[in-house]
């Protein structure tokens, strides 16, 4: 009987302690809503692919631009970010992209606390995605211009007429 036990605290204390992540390996790719003429906020969702060479991860976290965000899992080694920005404070670019797992999140958690930066806190592995910038409509909108050519129009027809009658 006391074998068993051993037995069955040893296989316990081997999953706790041995299921850590080892050479996470990543890679990413990114889509972001394009037209933020009708919209006040910019969708972004970045599709990741995360294995380790041994061990395995229970919950992902992201950190994006100084936010840090939950990261869902849609599939096997498949996870998805998303969040959404106002348009004028949108990040675009190359964005760095930082994994933490359950441990590196309560470190990000312990750090915001004291006030000191999440940027100290080491992260399981990074990726870099490429988000575009959002399209804000033309400089000048259609209406403005039929506007100013209507008047230049009507100015023509008024002057010529004037010169002609003259």
């Amino acid at each position: 009987m006391f074998k068993f036990v051993v037995l069955v605290l040893s296989v316990f204390a081997a999953s706790a302690f041995g299921a850590q992540c080892t050479s996470p390996k990543a890679s990413a790719t990114s889509f972001t809503s394009s037209d933020a003429t009708i919209v006040s906020q910019v969708a972004s969702i970045v599709d990741l692919s995360f294995k380790c060479s041994s061990g395995e991860v229970t919950q992902l976290f992201a950190e994006v631009a100084g936010q840090v965000f939950p990261v869902a899992k849609v599939g096997t080694d498949k996870y998805q970010i998303s969040w959404n920005d106002d348009f004028k404070k949108s990040v675009t670019g190359s964005v760095n992209i930082r994994l933490f797992d359950e441990e590196g999140y309560s470190s990000i958690r312990k750090a915001q606390r004291e006030g000191s930066s999440i940027s100290s806190v080491k992260s399981l592995t990074e990726v870099v995605v490429s988000i575009p910038s959002v399209y804000n409509g033309p400089l000048i909108n259609s209406e403005l211009l039929v506007a100013v050519l209507t008047i230049f129009v009507a100015y023509f027809a008024y002057t010529t007429k004037s010169k002609l009658q003259a």
